[in-house]
Parts: structure tokens; C-alpha cells; sequence
């Protein structure tokens, strides 16, 4: 699999702030703000995205659903379409039996959570075969779309259907949650690993966030 080149990250992430005249003391002073936040991160990440991907460039949008607005303008938007919680950044590039990849930012904030809109349309969206991801880090974005990226564009109807089977004892991931500290081995797209659930997250042996968990199979519990 294809690993995130990081140099291109950054690279592109300081031709970024170039560009916007701002410097690093202005942006850490500005981001105490939690919207800031999560506009510096999605910036940090199209542009990376741009510079890895400039092929699929033009693929990767931003669904502009934030931002106050008066009461005519929203009245009209939503009739043009806008819809609550739809996510931020949407990949339209099909793979591994997808439509599209889904990308919600969020900071690493306590409180920096998902509204009901927007798990609402979570579900819908996956429901719709997408794929959809929380994204809370530049690296959590670069491993998601490598990932992402690296799946085929088509998926036979047997394939389909191997990757799919949810035999007994694996549950699902989007309706069920073990209790945290559960040890389990987890399945994602096309590989499974042994993580734990820690309440809100899964994390893998090595400390990393796994985003996209199907289903999963209890191992045993943590010792405390």
C-alpha cells in the first residue's frame, strides 16, 4: 500500500499560509478558536491532498454548510438543497464497492464532537454505500485516503459478498460498541486488526486511531 508522503504535506501546507499572508504566530494566537481549528486542519488537508492527488484535484470538495447566515438566505439555501449535517470534505472517487468518501473535521477538543445532523447523515450516507471517516489530525487524513485510494475502483459480486458476510460472533460496528477496554479484533475494508475500544475510539496495538471499523469480535477484556 501506498504510504502519505509527508514532505509533500508540508510543503504544500506552508505554500498554504504563504499565500494567505499568515504567519505562525498569527495562526497558533487564531487558533484558540475551535472553528479555526478546523478550518486550519481542513486547509492543512486539501492541500495536501491537492499536491499527493493532483489528478483526482478536483474530486476532493468542500461542502460549504457552516457560517451564519440570515433567515431569508438560509430559507433559500436549504431549498437550493443545503442539508444539515452533510460532511465537510466529500472525495467523489469510487473505490473498493464505494461511492465516495466522506471526511467530517473535527478538532482533538473534549468537546469537539459530532451533532445529531450530522450522524444522522452518517448514516444515510453509508447507508447509500459511502464511506465516511472523522477526521480530527493531518495524519489521521492522510492515512484514511491512502487507504482509501489503494482500494480497487471495481469490486466482483463474489469479492463484494466475502467482504461483507457477517457470520457469527462479529457484530456491527456502526449499531453496537463493546465496553471500553474490550480488546477485539476489528475489521476495516479488506484487512482486520486487534484494537480496543476506548470508549469513543478504536486503537490499535501501536496507538493509532482505526477509522472505518465494520464489525468486531470480542478477544478479551483489558487487564486493569
Amino acid at each position: 500500500m501506498k504510504k502519505p508522503d509527508n514532505t509533500l504535506a508540508l510543503d504544500a501546507y506552508k505554500r498554504l499560509l504563504a499565500e494567505q499572508g499568515e504567519s505562525d504566530k498569527k495562526t497558533r494566537r487564531a487558533s484558540k478558536s475551535p472553528r479555526h481549528e478546523e478550518s486550519t486542519l481542513q486547509r492543512a488537508c486539501v492541500a495536501w491532498f491537492r499536491a499527493q492527488y493532483p489528478e483526482h484535484a478536483l474530486m476532493l470538495f468542500a461542502v460549504p454548510n457552516g457560517g451564519g447566515r440570515s433567515r431569508v438566505e438560509a430559507a433559500i439555501m436549504k431549498g437550493e438543497g443545503v442539508t444539515a449535517g452533510v460532511a465537510d470534505l466529500i472525495l467523489l472517487e469510487a473505490r473498493g464497492g464505494f461511492g465516495a468518501l466522506c471526511i467530517e473535521m473535527k478538532t482533538t477538543r473534549k468537546d469537539s464532537r459530532q451533532r445529531p445532523s450530522q450522524k444522522q447523515w452518517q448514516q444515510a450516507a453509508l447507508k447509500a454505500g459511502n464511506h465516511y471517516a472523522v477526521i480530527r489530525t493531518l495524519e489521521g487524513f492522510q492515512a484514511i485516503v491512502t487507504y482509501y485510494m489503494n482500494l480497487p475502483k471495481r469490486v466482483g459480486p463474489r469479492e463484494f459478498e466475502r467482504l461483507f458476510s457477517e457470520e457469527p460472533p462479529w457484530r456491527d460496528a456502526l449499531r453496537n460498541k463493546p465496553d471500553p477496554g474490550t480488546v477485539c479484533r476489528v475489521r476495516l475494508m479488506y484487512d482486520s486488526y486487534t484494537a480496543t475500544w476506548d470508549g469513543r475510539d478504536w486503537i490499535d496495538r501501536t496507538g493509532f486511531r482505526l477509522l472505518g471499523v465494520m464489525s468486531w469480535m470480542p478477544i478479551k477484556k483489558e487487564q486493569k
